[in-house]
């Protein structure tokens, strides 16, 4: 199976796990939530540690690997935050940005510089971004206040930088290092399961918190933890392979389109065709960024 049949089933699982999640949190707190998600990914991953060769499992790697599940804890709590209070057709729709992100962090950090096609990709990004915003009868910068102002937006620009340098980090422990993708997916899931036990005891009441997780989003979470780590695993198998990591990011935000259209009218929200498009003009930009 090629990355790219992964990243595909990858994108369309995304887009499902986005849609429960929605579903689950227009009764459940961001925090619960993701707790609970992250104690039954744990318990349905448990078994891969068990087919996992543990040579390459150093304390180098494995503080790495616990180091890269805070960052990716940290990016996933602030995504719910911001999936539970906007409409999903926006929220999935801005997360096209990702591949714009991965390629300014590398100019900033790495100093590598951006192409004609990369520039022109950002240049859709923002486009895309103005047309998702505007509304009518409203002045020409209103809808740059907007996401300048909305501090949710600012959540899921902040999560996609932080998945932006955990995905350079996954791409060096699979396939620098050799870690097999079920083992890291295992160890992975427990060390996030960790992190928000943590959270949970700190901020949001410990384990009656989590029970209570658990009583609120009943069989969707269930549901949203197994298409998690159906796309997780996909992902996983994708960067391992894939000649860039650029090139996974840009072809599972094909997910994006899909939960804008599918969930705006699952949920009812409002100018479908008008985000449809802002959605495909980003998506645009983000082909233009892999060129």
């Amino acid at each position: 199976m090629s990355w790219i049949a992964f990243i595909l089933l990858s994108a369309v699982l995304a887009s499902a796990s986005t849609l429960a999640e929605k579903k689950t949190l227009l009764r459940e707190h961001a925090l619960p939530f993701a707790a609970t998600l992250a104690f039954v990914a744990a318990l349905f991953s448990l078994p891969f540690i068990f087919f996992a060769d543990w040579a390459h499992f150093t304390p180098r790697i494995v503080t790495a690997m616990y180091l890269a599940s805070i960052a990716s804890a940290a990016g996933f709590l602030l995504l719910t935050k911001a999936l539970r209070h906007m409409e999903v057709s926006v929220a999935s729709s801005l997360l096209i940005f990702s591949p714009a992100i991965a390629s300014i962090l590398a100019f900033i950090v790495l100093g590598e510089a951006l192409t004609r096609f990369q520039s022109a990709g950002i240049v859709f990004m923002i486009i895309g971004s103005y047309v998702l915003e505007a509304r009518k009868g409203e002045s020409m910068l209103e809808p740059f206040r907007t996401l300048w102002s909305s501090k949710y937006v600012h959540f899921i620009l902040w999560a996609l930088l932080l998945y932006a340098g955990t995905s350079l980090l996954d791409r060096f422990l699979l396939n620098g290092v050799g870690i097999q993708p079920v083992a890291y997916l295992g160890v992975m899931h427990l060390f996030l399961a960790v992190n928000f036990g943590v959270a949970m005891a700190w901020a949001g009441g410990g384990f009656p918190g989590i029970a209570a997780g658990f009583r609120s989003g009943g069989f969707w979470t269930f549901i949203v933890a197994f298409l998690t780590i159906g796309y997780r695993m996909a992902d996983t198998f994708a960067i391992q392979t894939a000649p860039a990591v650029g090139l996974v990011l840009a072809l599972k935000r094909l997910s994006t389109l899909i939960t804008t259209i599918v969930g705006g009218e699952i949920f009812h929200e409002h100018h479908i065709l008008r985000k449809s498009i802002a959605c495909a003009i980003m998506l645009a930009g983000g082909f233009l960024l892999i060129r």
